[in-house]
């Protein structure tokens, strides 16, 4: 068994130690050694050596597997003594956290490039935000920045490090040694604030996703009809007339599609209504904040007040009456009033971990459903439109 030099002079250390010890030496504090890392260091070392284990390459991300252990949280711990008002909030991130880890129990994600590149980076704070569209990312994006000295009007358009960017060795280090966190959102309300902004609203930056997801998601929908009411599709005529129809993309169809476990939901643009926990791995990188839209004000003035930037609480709050804000639970009643229950159930059924992982239920203002029959006079009714189209 070979052992390093560093190897050495910490076993060293540690035999020193302990025979002063042995014959009631008192030693200043400062000589004191941190046993827990030494111990935890020689320790890693000598398993390494016994085991023979040579870091290998992921051939999907092309990094090294990373050491999922060593990304555990830096606060988890609660001093009462000394936290004052922010006992509370420091208890419900405990809370959150362990939510978190029930619900992952012994699931591990593999921290993919494309996971990297969700996780953006201030190396002056030593912080690491994980961004999920369509959770005040806008927002905390333009906080990024001027963490990075950036002063920039559309945060879009700017350039903001991620981990992506970084050797495997710094990733490893920023993961192991700064504070992250995320924010995250009811799953039912996030998809209708995706689908308001991509499919409702009119814009240069809008028109081009409902070009492309239009006849995605109509096919989407041809395919369901088909399943559903099999003895009255037309042929496959109707098919491409359904694709070509220009006309707005309906909540119904929107959240069938992204219901549906066929669709993958891995074309770049559907990071917007994509699983949260596909974005940011929380059951492999332990988050130390998780803040949520809910509570998004008390949550990022605390985050900020940890990383020592409470000059940018104004930028990261919330904007209740941004033009795609959904949280309203008239907008939510609303919205789901056009669904079936069925359409809900199988929603929920692909959001089950980010529901499980964040504690996320349901939301009490989606009380009716459109009836099964209506549904099936709405699909009759349409299908006769196309077989009638020319």
């Amino acid at each position: 068994m070979k052992f390093g030099y560093r190897s050495v002079i910490l076993i060293v250390a540690v035999i020193l130690f302990v025979l002063a010890v042995g014959l009631g030496l008192r030693l200043p504090v400062q000589l004191v050694p941190d046993l827990s890392f030494v111990f935890a260091t020689v320790g890693t070392q000598l398993e390494e050596h016994e085991e023979g284990r040579v870091p290998q390459m992921d051939e999907y991300t092309g990094h090294r597997p990373l050491s999922v252990e060593k990304y555990t949280t830096t606060n988890s711990r609660i001093d009462e003594s000394a936290c004052a008002d922010e006992c509370e909030w420091l208890q419900e991130q405990q809370r959150r956290r362990s939510t978190v880890e029930n619900a992952c129990g012994n699931y591990i994600q593999r921290i993919t490039k494309d996971v990297l590149s969700y996780i953006l980076v201030s190396d002056a704070y030593k912080v690491l935000y994980c961004k999920i569209p369509k959770v005040a990312c806008s927002n905390w994006k333009s906080a990024m920045l001027l963490l990075n000295g950036k002063h920039v009007k559309d945060p879009h358009s700017a350039f903001i490090p991620s981990l992506k960017t970084f050797s495997d060795e710094e990733v490893e280090r920023r993961l192991r040694d700064y504070t992250k966190f995320m924010i995250v959102r009811n799953p039912h309300e996030r998809l209708l604030s995706a689908y308001i902004e991509k499919f409702v609203k009119e814009s240069s930056f809008t028109l081009p996703i409902q070009r492309k997801f239009g006849p995605i998601i109509r096919k989407n929908k041809f395919k369901y009809l088909t399943k559903k009411y099999a003895n009255s599709t037309g042929n496959s005529k109707k098919k491409t007339r359904l694709m070509k129809d220009s006309s707005k993309v309906s909540f119904q169809e929107f959240i069938r599609y992204v219901g549906d476990p066929a669709n993958k939901l891995d074309i770049a643009a559907e990071q917007h209504w994509r699983e949260m926990y596909r974005l940011c791995s929380p059951c492999s990188i332990q988050y130390d904040f998780i803040g949520k839209l809910e509570t998004i004000t008390e949550d990022s003035n605390y985050i900020l007040s940890h990383i020592g930037a409470t000059n940018l609480t104004s930028i990261v709050q919330a904007k209740p009456h941004h033009a795609t804000n959904s949280s309203s639970a008239g907008k939510v009643q609303k919205a789901y009033e056009q669904v079936t229950e069925e359409d809900v159930l199988q929603f929920e059924k692909r959001f089950e971990r980010d529901m499980a992982l964040f504690g996320y239920q349901r939301p009490t203002s989606i009380t009716g459903f459109k009836s099964e029959d209506d549904d099936r006079k709405d699909a009759l009714r349409e299908l006769s439109r196309y077989k009638n189209k020319v």
